[in-house]
């Protein structure tokens, strides 16, 4: 088993145990929610408890699907799903233990989404630089065996010629 049917398994596993980790909390806060005063809504509690179970699980994959991509270490699949499990009943035990009325529930929700947005950002910034540099790099490669005279004002076009390696 690689890393990606790992992912793939923790993936459909995880699912629908924090979907019944977070009906169960909201309704557990629901019921309480009016003798006490609590600090955000049910529904943000089991938003709560869905990111402190599926959050560890997903860093760990993150880091291990890096090293695997920068061939510094290639961990099993079989390795990574318990270690998938493990911290994600860390999680859950982690983010149960910390409800109560006192827990700003919403903000930590949305700071983890905030969290999420700036790396899906950079990603996404950093893929554009690589695909700016990797056109500069083959047109200044390209560039080194046509003129740029010749390729502005040249009247010769073969689409067939178009690989530089043909004779």
């Amino acid at each position: 088993m690689n890393i990606f049917d790992s992912i793939f398994y923790v993936c459909i596993t995880l699912l629908p145990v924090t979907v019944v980790a977070g009906f169960i909390v909201r309704s557990k806060v629901q019921a309480a929610y009016h003798e006490t005063h609590w600090r955000s809504l049910p529904v943000h509690y089991g938003w709560y408890i869905a990111t402190s179970i599926v959050l560890p699980s997903f860093i760990l994959f993150f880091f291990a699907s890096l090293l695997h991509l920068l061939t510094i270490y290639s961990a099993s699949g079989s390795l990574l799903l318990p270690l998938a499990f493990l911290s994600s009943g860390i999680g859950a035990w982690y983010g149960y233990k910390n409800i109560g009325p006192d827990l700003c529930a919403r903000e930590s929700v949305e700071s983890v989404i905030r969290y999420m947005l700036i790396s899906a950002a950079f990603i996404s910034i950093l893929t554009t630089i690589g695909i700016v540099l990797a056109i500069i790099f083959e047109a200044i490669h390209f560039f080194k065996i046509v003129s740029l005279w010749e390729f502005l004002t040249g009247t010769h076009w073969a689409p067939d010629d178009a690989t530089l390696g043909n004779s």
